[in-house]
């Protein structure tokens, strides 16, 4: 069995908590911005929020070497990234700017955490 380092566990953990955080800020996200509870974009931006959430505080808590759960965040992004355009919002500058920073930093911390897995398990300590 593959060991890894404290500090390898360390960086995953910080950059799949900072995925955490932006997912408890995608669900609240449409309170704050005044969109009707009972709405469709209310309920896609809970559902990847929670989605999002689920998959990093388990990466952390759990999978640190799964890099595959990384691939799922990295698909999350994606849609986050297009959801202004999906719910032709794209003209409310504050939401699409908020939907477009929160897509690119997933897309950055998964990518690293992705990374550094790859890395790690070229190099695993006996």
């Amino acid at each position: 069995m593959l060991s890894y380092p404290n500090s390898y566990i360390y960086r995953i953990a910080i950059i799949d908590s900072i995925n955490v955080l932006l997912g408890l800020t995608l669900i609240a996200s449409p309170f704050l911005m005044g969109f009707y509870p009972g709405s469709i974009i209310t309920t896609t931006h809970v559902a990847l929020g929670v989605l999002l959430a689920v998959f990093s505080l388990f990466r952390v808590l759990v999978a640190y070497r799964a890099a595959w759960v990384e691939m799922l965040n990295l698909t999350l992004a994606i849609i986050i990234g297009i959801c202004p355009w999906l719910f032709h919002l794209e003209t409310i500058h504050h939401y699409r700017n908020l939907m477009l920073s929160i897509a690119g930093i997933v897309l950055v911390a998964s990518l690293l955490s992705a990374l550094f897995t790859a890395a790690q398990s070229h190099h695993p300590q006996p």
